[in-house]
């Protein structure tokens, strides 16, 4: 195992491994930024690909997908493309004692996004629900091909 195991298991493996962990803790402490700042950190190990389509790892769909993912594997509850009366929020992370309510943008504004939250009356199904509603907006970078910034209220 000690002569195979560099061969297999590299530095960035093992970054990402405790990028989770990190991710885990904090959303088990309502500590949305803490748990992105782990996330924005796993994002930037995913390797460049040359040999995948042009335009899919620079969608607002696929890092949807993503969030999605890497949510559910964090065993709390999730849903992404949830749907109201007047839109489609991006994704609902409901824990013990909060719901989150997330907008995510693609080379976006944060501002425009917490409007977005706002104007679609997003957050009202989950005020009755006796935790508290935090809104979060996401900014993903084309060029970064990770999160660039994320805005709390």
């Amino acid at each position: 195992m000690r002569i195979l195991v560099p061969y297999y298991v590299h530095t960035n493996t093992l970054e990402a491994g405790n990028a989770v962990v990190q991710m885990y803790l904090a959303l088990r402490k309502d500590d949305m930024d803490g748990c992105l700042k782990a996330m924005q950190e796993f994002i930037s190990t995913i390797p460049y690909q040359e040999n995948t389509l042009k335009d899919a790892p620079t969608t607002e769909a696929h890092f949807t997908a993503m969030l999605y993912v890497m949510f559910s594997l964090l065993n709390v509850y999730v849903e992404s493309q949830v749907r109201n009366a007047k839109g489609r929020l991006d994704i609902l992370i409901k824990t013990d004692t909060t719901i989150y309510v997330m907008e995510l943008k693609m080379n976006g504004d944060l501002d425009k996004a917490l409007q977005q939250i706002d104007e679609k009356d997003y957050t009202i199904p989950f005020k009755s629900d006796g935790r508290k509603v935090v809104k979060v907006a996401i900014n993903f970078s084309t060029e970064d091909r990770t999160i660039k910034e994320w805005k709390i209220e």
